[in-house]
């Protein structure tokens, strides 16, 4: 097919608007996006924004498609994360916006920078039952930094301008635009309104606005000197510090001043979201944070905390926290439920930058009973990682396999073959606190998860976007821990693993359904808290599901299936290798490992506070005995919950000592599991 010549006709000789329409407004979109720096977009194809994408792929713009607009989204969080700047996320009116649901909410709650761009109801049909409804505000506008509805050429590029700066600025997140379709399907050469003055050509913009820094971040601020001063005093007179790094360290590239400013001043120090691995896992200042945050004998007397977002799951948005110093570069991150000795607006890097040269200055020494605190937690840490170890070995001949110790052995293959530089993805329950507990972060965003969104099914689509944001690191091949209800959600997109070479280990951990452990910890063998006609299955997925035989579906993908205990370590070998190996190109492509996995354990193995509550109504004559141990333990005695709802004492029930409480990681019984 020749691109010069068609029925005899030079095309070489036919102007570009003569035969198509030039120039058009997916331009005015494209020409800013790449002035601001945009290298990659994700999305599901959709002919109403064709009209963008097809140029901005003219424009050198890498188009990653996907299978679902949900792993899209997944794939822009990841890359946001890691990048520190936008991606696009691509989405179709009406069922494309939907699907995106919940990788939008995702990439809000972890403070990931990323443009939507969708289409919307057609002019004139608001309100109608017209074709693919569509409306960003009314769908988002209460988890995206803001949204615009574009009916006008004439503002794209202004618009388009606000959204990158916007949506990258501290705490960073996602902003929507939408178009109608007349303005994307319109000649503008021959549609400016004839009154200049009031709708000039793009209005309100001028192009490269800051030369050649047009896209990046502006200079980070940082805090008021003499409050700074104050703060390192502070810290240096504490007996007991703890410097915990959030996603503010993350994404002020703050990682080196975090550790320098730990190792000068002597601190204990760890990360938390993506700024876990802000001091590397493996530096022997690294501490975690719990429970040294918590009232008790080993509490700190002071946190420093530097670009935290604090949340329901840092202890309760912090209950019983120690007095706090709060170093935040956003005013709406500093956190007004948390006593504190210091506040500091300003970037954690500048920050610490600051607070490093007053030590430095200063001559400042590390508090002589803070090094010993030190000693003293670093002493815990090295006991408790002994713990950690020993605990997982007690199950290393359970069959079905045991979490924690495929959880070790895990840890201990990419330690061996790759020096544990891997990121990890956790998605799904089970593993949720296994998997992390035994990895070890060398680096920001090392781990991911769902954030406080806390869903399951994204960590294929953020092994994708994280390969395109850090392609040195993913030689390394991804970690991927899916449940095998998150991997009923997300799979089919392992063939665009295969289509992008990107390198990755999806370990699907499979306990037979959407948490089957309840049917052990709480309803009862065969599910005896439903009614009748829901007991065949409860929770459960049919048995005998084959998920490592995708493989069949994809030749690309590797499968691997193992459920003996002492295959894990040269079957996870091998799915590594083929890792780095496999795709469509040779050049790296995921593979998948199917474990079956015990059954009757949940995250943490434990019946908590919070499952007491969530099942609470489930009547006591049909609950599993290991969940009438739990309710008596619990709800009905003074204890650790202290909460004692129920007078099991007037119904003769005995108390029960924490001697008669099983080990929360320990397989649920057959026996405990009945009524």
């Amino acid at each position: 097919m020749s691109e010069t010549e068609w029925m005899g006709v030079d095309l070489t000789k036919i102007p570009r608007g003569e035969l198509e329409f030039y120039p058009f407004p997916g331009q005015y979109f494209g020409d800013v996006m790449k002035e601001n720096g945009l290298e990659v977009m994700f999305g599901v194809t959709a002919g109403d924004i064709a009209i963008i994408y097809d140029y901005l792929s003219e424009l050198g713009v890498k188009q990653v498609i996907f299978h679902d607009e949900r792993a899209a989204g997944m794939a822009a969080d990841a890359y946001g994360r890691i990048k520190h700047k936008p991606s696009i996320l691509f989405v179709d009116t009406g069922p494309g916006t939907a699907n995106a649901a919940g990788a939008i909410k995702q990439m809000s709650l972890s403070l990931s920078p990323c443009i939507v761009v969708s289409g919307c109801t057609i002019g004139t049909h608001e309100r109608l039952y017209t074709w693919q409804p569509s409306d960003l505000q009314g769908q988002y506008g209460y988890c995206m930094k803001w949204t615009q509805h574009i009916a006008y050429p004439q503002a794209i590029k202004r618009v388009a301008n606000d959204a990158w700066r916007d949506c990258m600025a501290y705490p960073g997140g996602v902003v929507g635009l939408e178009f109608p379709l007349w303005t994307l399907a319109t000649d503008v050469e021959r549609s400016w309104p004839i009154t200049p003055s009031l709708f000039q050509p793009h209005n309100a913009y001028v192009e490269n606005w800051r030369g050649e820094r047009t896209g990046q971040r502006y200079a980070q601020a940082g805090g008021e000197p003499e409050t700074v001063e104050r703060v390192v005093k502070k810290i240096m007179a504490a007996k007991k510090p703890l410097m915990m790094g959030g996603d503010g360290v993350n994404y002020s590239e703050a990682e080196k001043e975090f550790v320098e400013f730990a190792e000068l001043a002597g601190l204990p120090a760890c990360g938390r979201r993506s700024g876990r691995g802000c001091i590397p896992e493996v530096h022997p200042q690294n501490i975690r944070l719990e429970p040294y945050a918590l009232p008790g004998p080993n509490q700190a007397d002071l946190l420093v905390l530097i670009g935290t977002k604090i949340s329901i799951f840092d202890g309760g948005f912090g209950m019983g926290w120690p007095s706090t110093i709060q170093i935040n570069e956003a005013p709406q991150h500093i956190w007004p439920f948390l006593k504190s000795e210091e506040v500091v607006i300003g970037s954690p890097k500048q920050v610490l930058r600051q607070m490093i040269e007053i030590i430095k200055r200063d001559k400042l020494q590390p508090n002589p009973e803070a090094q010993e605190w030190l000693q003293h937690l670093q002493e815990r840490e090295r006991r408790g990682w002994g713990r950690l170890m020993e605990r997982a070995e007690k199950y290393k001949n359970n069959k079905p396999i045991h979490h924690a110790w495929l959880a070790r052995v895990t840890h201990e293959v990419i330690e061996d073959l790759y020096g544990g530089v891997n990121r990890y993805y956790l998605d799904g329950l089970s593993m949720g606190s296994f998997a992390p507990a035994y990895y070890r972060a060398r680096y920001p965003v090392a781990v991911m998860d769902a954030a406080e969104h806390a869903g399951v099914g994204h960590s294929i689509g953020q092994c994708i976007g994280a390969f395109f944001a850090d392609p040195e690191r993913a030689k390394a091949p991804g970690v991927m821990w899916l449940g095998d209800a998150g991997y009923g959600i997300g799979a089919f997109d392992l063939e665009t693993m295969c289509r992008y070479d990107v390198p990755g280990v999806a370990i699907v951990v499979n306990n037979g359904g959407w948490m089957p452990a309840q049917e052990y910890l709480n309803y009862g063998k065969g599910w005896t808290a439903f009614g009748p006609q829901d007991r065949a299955y409860g929770q459960n997925f049919l048995p005998g599901i084959r998920y490592e035989n995708m493989d069949k579906v994809f030749p690309w993908v590797q499968g691997f299936y193992v459920e003996d205990p002492d295959q894990i370590r040269p079957t996870l070998e091998k799915a590594f290798r083929a890792a780095e190996k496999g795709g469509a190109h040779g050049k790296g492509g995921p593979a998948v490992v199917h474990v079956p996995i015990e059954p009757s354990i949940l995250q943490g193995g434990e019946v908590n506070f919070y499952g007491l509550l969530l099942w609470g109504h489930l009547p006591f004559a049909k609950i599993s005995k290991r969940f009438k141990m739990a309710r008596r333990y619990y709800l009905g005695q003074p204890g650790p919950a202290n909460m004692p709802w129920f007078d099991f004492n007037k119904w003769g029930f005995p108390e029960l000592s924490p001697e008669d409480m099983p080990d929360p990681w320990d397989p649920v019984s057959d026996e405990m599991a009945e009524p």
